[in-house]
């Protein structure tokens, strides 16, 4: 409690004793009254500089308190500027990326686009021989892809659906391709050839003219980079021919397989 408040308690108690002293039994003595007198004007100076201390100290806190509240809403409408240090993003790591693609039929015939969604020749078929296919790889990241493994194969399936398995544990025992770096940049491209286990004939370009069978062309592409090792995986499936009667230069046009188009 503050002490000024309880002092000028007091003091009003005294000067009212005092009072009523004085009226309810009067002092006859001069000496007294004066004392008396005295008392009263000593106990209510103190009082009147007791009300303007208080006073006085009521307004200062009252200015402190205003000068408070100024602030918080200047730093509210306008929060104050601190500079923190702010560590700079953690940099990409360097990583290749491979762009696979199908690009012509080993048996001649003109080169593809790099666009495999685009028809173009296709020269891959001789009667009597395996179905040949060209296979590229271009790296357009920006570090190397080292230890490359190629590994492409081409299937004769009459139910639509890639081998995805067959093509896997085939691919887990090839022993071709290793240890090739492909730098980044895509100047550079990467060639490896896939073959068919069984030679054709003119009974298979029937069957593909007619829809009975669907050739599908399946690849991979291992290798590591700065990010660990990777592995790109590519299937597509050849449309229909349009050619009744086989002929090894035609429009090839190919699709991309429900599955086994990812990168890992």
């Amino acid at each position: 409690m503050n002490t000024k408040l309880i002092a000028l308690v007091v003091i009003q108690g005294l000067v009212g004793i005092v009072s009523m002293w004085v009226t309810l039994k009067p002092v006859e003595k001069t000496v007294w009254r004066v004392v008396i007198f005295l008392g009263v004007l000593g106990l209510t100076t103190a009082s009147c500089w007791l009300v303007v201390s208080m006073d006085r100290e009521a307004t200062q806190q009252q200015k402190g308190l205003r000068t408070q509240l100024e602030e918080i809403k200047k730093n509210t409408e306008q929060p104050p500027h601190v500079e923190v240090n702010v560590p700079p993003p953690p940099r990409a790591a360097k990583a290749a990326s491979l762009e696979p693609d199908i690009v012509s039929g080993a048996y001649g015939g003109t080169p593809t686009s790099p666009n495999s969604i685009v028809p173009v020749n296709a020269h891959m078929f001789e009667i009597g021989k395996p179905v040949v296919i060209n296979f590229s790889t271009v790296n357009k990241g920006n570090a190397d892809a080292q230890n490359l493994t190629s590994y492409g194969r081409i299937y004769f399936v009459r139910d639509g659906k890639p081998p995805v398995q067959q093509f896997s544990r085939e691919a887990a025992v090839f022993k071709g391709s290793r240890g090739t770096t492909l730098i980044y940049g895509g100047d550079k491209t990467n060639w490896f050839t896939g073959a068919s286990s069984e030679v054709f004939t003119d009974e298979m370009w029937r069957d593909l003219h007619n829809g009975e069978l669907t050739m599908v062309v399946m690849r991979t592409n291992e290798y590591s980079d700065p990010t660990g090792r990777h592995a790109v995986h590519m299937c597509r499936t050849l449309q229909a021919p349009n050619e009744v009667d086989f002929t090894p230069m035609f429009y090839a046009i190919w699709h991309e397989c429900d599955e086994f188009n990812d990168r890992k």
